[in-house]
């Protein structure tokens, strides 16, 4: 883990502002005593690690979740420790993915961000890195790779109906 940056004020060399590595800053008046911390935000986009898609999972499955909740459920899944939950719940909380509910004793926790803006997003970036922009070698790809019921095609096909219909009125 890397060190905080440090910036000495140029007009007062008893100030100090140090940016951690969560794009937090912490305003240092050694003078007044002062200590003032406030979250910076972040010029790059945040997206969420695997391991935060998969805490934002149970959120939204269940809309608020207690860190408890969430240690539980996915530890069910895989070995996982109940600290390193708390942690990266309080890391997406910095990064503005969730937010914590302060008024109860316990961390309960609730997305700031939609399930659905995170997978267009998320589908936006494959689409562009992976398959150089053409939903035509994205949707060939998964009927390549993924077993598709004749349920699921009737579905796709109606969908591209819909899509066309779109397009013909615009």
């Amino acid at each position: 883990m890397s060190k905080p940056s440090v910036f000495i004020c140029a007009q007062r060399r008893i100030n100090f502002l140090l940016l951690t590595t969560t794009k937090s800053f912490v305003y240092l008046n050694y003078a007044t005593k002062l200590f003032v911390a406030k979250r910076v935000k972040m010029s790059k986009e945040n997206k969420p690690t695997a391991a935060e898609l998969e805490i934002l999972s149970v959120i939204w499955e269940r809309e608020t979740a207690t860190v408890r909740e969430i240690f539980e459920i996915i530890n069910r899944r895989k070995p996982m420790i109940y600290t390193t939950v708390l942690k990266l719940l309080q890391i997406m909380d910095e990064k503005g993915l969730v937010e914590r509910d302060k008024t109860n004793r316990a961390h309960v926790y609730r997305a700031k961000i939609k399930q659905s803006d995170t997978g267009k997003q998320m589908l936006r970036d494959v689409v562009q890195k992976v398959f150089g922009g053409s939903a035509l070698k994205l949707v060939q790809q998964v009927l390549e790779t993924e077993t598709t019921t004749a349920e699921d095609l009737r579905k796709i096909r109606k969908m591209i109906r819909e899509a066309e219909k779109k397009g013909e009125s615009k």
